[in-house]
């Protein structure tokens, strides 16, 4: 989604208590002051990723930045069942829930909602989640020879299921 950051701030810096990050996905406590953000502010920018993801746009839009954060701190978004009816009930409670004004009435933890997006989602799709949260706890392990090269060469296109190594495989 990439990173904005608010010209107000200075030009280009990043200054600290700065609020960093793409306005439309910002939580309302991070746009009144950067020193409020914790795993609510993160779950906030979740449920806005959702809520774009299920619909197509995020839940505010406006012609600017000034107008779009006035919206996120003074507006309720759109109950995503009215802007996309025919979701699964529990989907649109959860997106609604984590896209609450007060960081209290969200979610309590990533894990919370990881159990509510399992209960929704369809069985065949388990394994899915079950293995995303195997890798989210496998340690990426870079030489030093590596970590300076990846700051100078594009990216490596991701390789397919075909061609990746086996986990635990030596690299020629």
């Amino acid at each position: 989604f990439g990173i904005s950051k608010f010209a107000a701030y200075g030009k280009g810096l990043t200054q600290t208590g700065a609020p960093l990050g793409t306005v439309s996905y910002m939580a309302p406590e991070q746009l009144k002051s950067g020193r409020n953000v914790g795993i609510a502010s993160d779950l906030y920018a979740m449920g806005s990723v959702l809520f774009s993801l299920l619909t197509g746009a995020p839940p505010f839009e406006a012609e600017n930045d000034i107008e779009l954060v006035a919206r996120i701190l003074t507006t309720e978004p759109a109950p995503i069942h009215t802007v996309r009816p025919g979701l699964p009930p529990a989907l649109c409670e959860l997106v609604d829930q984590l896209l609450a004004k007060d960081p209290a009435n969200r979610p309590k933890s990533a894990r919370v909602v990881q159990r509510a997006l399992l209960a929704i989602a369809p069985p065949e799709v388990h394994s899915v989640f079950e293995a995303a949260t195997r890798l989210a706890r496998v340690p990426i392990q870079l030489s030093a020879a590596e970590l300076s090269s990846a700051s100078t060469r594009a990216p490596a296109p991701l390789a397919s299921p075909q061609t990746r190594p086996q986990r635990g495989a030596q690299e020629a």
